[in-house]
């Protein structure tokens, strides 16, 4: 599955929906994580208010075991959104979960 989105994000360099999505597969299947950084990295350099594309990052950084960094995403992410769960989730995942710890239900209460 690696090889097409990173083929994708390759020849679609301005593309931050690519490098984006390239970063998401890695970060799920928990490899390619330095590769996956750098899309990350770059695709929210793109739109820097995308919040999929922070959130993105945020993951990538957890699995690397940088956890700093993903808490301090995730705590941005809840105060623009305090009502969405799934951040909040995020948050509390990011601060003291096993980095290989599943991603939490993505579903509203």
């Amino acid at each position: 599955v690696w090889k097409p989105f990173a083929k994708i994000a390759t020849d679609n360099p301005e593309s931050g929906w690519a490098r984006y999505q390239a970063a998401w597969v890695a970060a799920g299947c928990h490899r390619e994580l330095e590769k996956a950084l750098e899309y990350a990295k770059k695709a929210v350099e793109t739109e820097p208010t995308n919040r999929s594309f922070r959130e993105c990052l945020a993951e990538v950084q957890f699995r690397l075991g940088k956890r700093e960094p993903a808490v301090k995403l995730a705590k941005e992410l809840f105060a623009e959104e305090p009502r969405n769960w799934h951040y909040q989730r995020q948050l509390e995942r990011y601060k003291s979960a096993a980095f290989d710890s599943p991603l939490p239900d993505s579903e509203d209460d």
